[in-house]
């Protein structure tokens, strides 16, 4: 569980993308001065009875949307800079739930 190994579709962690992110045609973009989250979550479901009935068991999704605006984008702030919150990365497999 939490452990499905797929590369992102649409580049690395980090790497600027000036034509927008997402697919041929419904491409996202940030407008200077702004922020947009992009996600996508690719799993491989596992049926409970026969994999025949549901076909394709991978399963892919991507959603995004703009962060409200006034913020400040100059920095990723901990809620308490005394005792930061762990940073995620996208090359990382493993459940950190279980």
């Amino acid at each position: 569980m939490g452990t499905y190994q797929k590369d992102s579709s649409y580049g690395k962690q980090g790497e600027v993308l000036t034509d927008g992110i997402g697919p041929t045609g419904r491409k996202v973009f940030a407008l200077d001065g702004e922020a947009v989250i992009f996600v996508e979550m690719q799993y491989e479901y596992q049926p409970l009875i026969s994999a025949s009935l549901v076909g394709k068991t991978a399963i892919r999704s991507i959603a995004s949307y703009t962060v409200r605006s006034s913020r400040d984008l100059s920095q990723v702030y901990q809620v308490n800079p005394y005792n930061p919150d762990p940073v995620y990365s996208c090359d990382k497999y493993e459940n950190a739930f279980s």
